[in-house]
């Protein structure tokens, strides 16, 4: 099986005592679960590379002049949390397939969208929606308060569609360590 690996660039423990500073940190998890108010989060292939490392024996200051990060939310994950099924479209969209009850009768329900990130929110956005209902076409304006209401936390800055799941990835510039985390 997997595991975990660590890489530390530089003399890491005796330069460490005298510089509190690391050149260079990389870190492969193959599958992590998170967990944050009782919700659970699976990711899997997630990897981290930072530069630069200063005040690295404080964890709460701890900071890197450069951190790269990587992972995977799986499609399987995704309809869990979404409790619907929820797959790949084509062009790097997410597609959620679900059975709505309307005046008594089951009809297919279909929502594709670009998935994001408000950045500024924290939170997951989803643009450029198409949706069929019965297989009709919904104009976009009507599925505003639908992708209102798939909005979810999320610290990361970009994902995207992929056949196995989305893809996220962030970067950033004199990152505090202890701010890298799911909330």
């Amino acid at each position: 099986p997997s595991q975990v690996s660590t890489s530390i660039g530089g003399w890491p423990f005796l330069a460490v005592m005298v510089t509190n500073a690391l050149t260079s940190l990389d870190i492969t998890v193959p599958q992590a679960t998170v967990t944050e108010g009782g919700k659970t989060l699976s990711l899997s292939n997630l990897s981290a590379h930072a530069r630069d490392l200063r005040n690295v024996r404080d964890n709460d200051n701890a900071t890197a002049g450069h951190v790269e990060m990587s992972g995977r939310i799986g499609y399987d994950e995704l309809s869990r949390l979404a409790q619907s099924d929820v797959g790949f479209a084509e062009q790097g969209r997410v597609e959620l397939h679900r059975e709505m009850n309307v005046l008594g009768v089951d009809v297919p329900v279909v929502v594709s969208a670009q998935p994001g990130i408000d950045t500024q929110r924290q939170v997951v956005v989803f643009t450029d929606a198409h949706a069929k209902v019965a297989n009709l076409s919904i104009p976009e304006s009507l599925l505003d308060s639908v992708l209102d209401s798939m909005t979810q936390s999320a610290p990361l800055p970009e994902l995207n569609g992929v056949d196995d799941g989305l893809t996220i990835e962030m970067s950033g510039d004199n990152v505090r360590l202890a701010d890298l985390r799911i909330r």
